[in-house]
């Protein structure tokens, strides 16, 4: 019957009446953007739920995770409690297995035997070997099934997941996405501290000094006759030899698809064009 749904597993004929959503205000809820998955570990996050999940569900959580139905959000360890506003307000638990000492120990060994796994750690990226090589161990970083975890709505719907707990699994890829490192902390593993406790480090985010335009600027009235030449005999007799060939040390520290170009490979466009 159109708009009303069945209880799962009553036995009962009866069906109950749908209540009419409440509207979301205007800037209120947290909004993901649009776009998910926008690295490689956001990407096998969002995968990795799509591939145990019932057929087609996930997906209907993007338009929650959107317009701002998800409340409420917060990350204690490796448990994940969240409100999403549909038809009521909904409470969502999620809980992560947690690694356990000697998986931990594997993964830092793993690390450490690997010094280009260690170098792409350090650099905030989320190695696909890494991933690989630990499932060869029995490790799983990202969830293989809904079995090996808890995860819970308050809402009526049975299929896991159902849209409010999708969307919160679409706003958590946001954060994986910027940090791949939340992926190892949901399973009570704090990565980064064991690399520092190890003699390595992980770099933090550093503010850095933007020129302003008005310092770039030069008055009319500073510049003196003749200072500035744009005649071709001029260029053609400027030199840039003594600017170090640098082009390699910088595409060394980009990753393939950083989260400002998720669209390609933005280190082979790079390259192209560096040739010129």
């Amino acid at each position: 019957m159109r708009g009303r749904k069945k209880r799962r597993g009553s036995s009962l004929r009866g069906w109950y009446q749908r209540s009419s959503k409440p509207a979301i205000e205007a800037g209120t809820g947290i909004r993901g953007g649009g776009k998910y998955g926008a690295t490689w570990w956001g990407q096998q996050w969002l995968r990795s739920f799509d591939q145990i999940s019932d057929s087609n569900r996930l997906p209907r959580g993007r338009t929650y995770a959107n317009n701002g139905s998800v409340r409420t959000i917060q990350i204690d360890g490796n448990t994940i409690d969240a409100q999403v506003q549909g038809s009521y307000l909904y409470d969502i638990k999620i809980e992560i297995p947690l690694f356990s000492s000697n998986q931990q120990k594997q993964i830092k060994k793993i690390v450490g035997d690997n010094l280009d796994l260690l170098a792409r750690l350090l650099n905030r990226e989320l190695p696909t070997a890494l991933d690989e090589i630990c499932a060869t161990e029995g490790i799983d970083i990202f969830p293989k099934s809904w079995h090996t975890f808890k995860a819970s709505c308050s809402c009526p719907d049975w299929a896991m997941p159902c849209k409010h707990m999708a969307a919160v699994i679409y706003l958590i890829a946001n954060e994986i996405d910027k940090n791949p490192f939340v992926v190892f902390s949901l399973h009570g593993y704090d990565l980064p501290a064991s690399l520092e406790k190890a003699g390595y480090s992980v770099p933090v985010s550093s503010a850095s000094k933007i020129t302003k335009f008005e310092e770039l600027q030069i008055l009319q009235s500073k510049v003196r006759r003749g200072l500035f030449n744009s005649t071709r005999t001029y260029l053609m007799r400027s030199t840039f030899s003594v600017v170090p060939e640098c082009r390699d040390d910088l595409l060394a520290i980009l990753s393939e698809r950083p989260v400002f170009y998720p669209s390609g490979d933005f280190k082979a466009v790079l390259k192209k064009y560096g040739r010129r």
